[in-house]
């Protein structure tokens, strides 16, 4: 698995790059813990048809406040609460259903694997 080196809105390469072997961590609003998350789950949990709307997505929130970036732990900081952003900023008004992610030892947890 590649942890994304720069923030989800500065990915150059979005297209090509493997849904379910890249990752990035994302901590929400004043959460002590962070979620390692593949860019596949991402899009199966936000609803998102694509990894370039995902880009866009991530775009908008970073222009508005919602997230910045933490470069010394390559993480993706709320720096709002979710409800407050999610409904007006939204790139992708219906969402897409997608097959949930495979399970590790029978069970998903979104954002589940964790680093030191």
């Amino acid at each position: 698995m590649n942890l994304l080196k720069t923030p989800m809105w500065d990915v150059p390469d979005i297209e090509t790059l493997d849904l379910h072997e890249n990752y990035m961590r994302l901590r929400l609003f004043q959460d002590e813990v962070f979620a390692e998350c593949s860019i596949y789950e991402l899009l199966w949990f936000f609803g998102i048809k694509d990894a370039p709307t995902l880009l866009e997505q991530f775009r908008v929130w970073s222009a508005t406040g919602a997230l910045e970036w933490l470069e010394e732990d390559r993480i993706h900081q709320e720096t709002l609460p979710f409800a407050e952003y999610v409904d007006l900023t939204r790139v992708q008004l219906e969402p897409t259903r997608h097959p949930s992610p495979e399970p590790v030892d029978g069970i998903y947890i979104f954002g589940s694997k964790k680093t030191d």
